[in-house]
């Protein structure tokens, strides 16, 4: 999920993520943690609703190496996904 997220998981998402994660902390004090478990859920059903061309470009960035927190990483032209469709897509799957 590493490729899928830093090709296609813009930072927006990600906060959304982070602030689910503390509203749901919120509601339910008995739950501690980071969160990491919410946030890979989030991110593999993110991945889960995504077309077969963008599984194939995560699966071909993948197979292509490690990725660093400072690395730019570019996809294909022919694959692109707008800012709208993630965001929508990330309110729909979290709601």
């Amino acid at each position: 999920m590493q490729a899928y997220s830093k090709l296609f998981v813009n930072l927006e998402m990600k906060d959304s993520i982070t602030t689910q994660w503390k509203d749901y902390v919120a509601k339910n004090p008995n739950k501690k943690g980071s969160g990491i478990g919410h946030y890979n859920a989030a991110i593999r059903g993110l991945y889960d609703v995504e077309t077969n061309e963008v599984k194939a470009e995560v699966e071909r960035k993948h197979q292509e190496g490690i990725y660093s927190e400072d690395e730019d990483i570019e996809t294909d032209d022919d694959v692109e996904i707008s800012e709208q469709q993630h965001c929508t897509r990330a309110v729909h799957l979290h709601k």
